[in-house]
């Protein structure tokens, strides 16, 4: 989330009981699954659900990035290029991918958000 939060005007902060929660965070284990985590926007608080059976083999910076990829989509941008924290692998050990927002991630972010 530090990563989102120098973009303005977004302010990302925990749920407390005064608040609405915008984002869900949940796991699950399915090792059928091949994905580390996936997003979904269906009905009510946007959700991000981590596969537990993958993200329990990942490293540090591994789950940094698929935690980033997915708040990431409740911001609204989608995939992007290889190096690029929206890259559709984003915990594949690709050499080139950084945990820090790249300039598509950041263009893509205030193109659908509008600033």
């Amino acid at each position: 989330m530090d990563q989102w939060n120098p973009l303005n005007p977004i302010n990302v902060k925990a749920d407390t009981a005064s608040t609405y929660a915008d984002v869900d965070v949940s796991d699950y284990i399915p090792s059928s699954d091949s994905r580390a985590g996936w997003f979904d926007c269906s009905a009510g608080a946007d959700d991000i659900t981590l596969n537990a059976y993958h993200m329990d083999g990942c490293n540090e910076p591994q789950k940094h990035a698929v935690m980033t990829h997915e708040f990431g989509h409740s911001l609204k941008p989608g995939h992007g290029p290889e190096i690029a924290v929206m890259d559709s692998c984003p915990a594949c050990c690709n050499p080139n991918m950084s945990n820090d927002l790249q300039s598509w991630d950041i263009s893509s972010y205030r193109s659908v958000r509008g600033y």
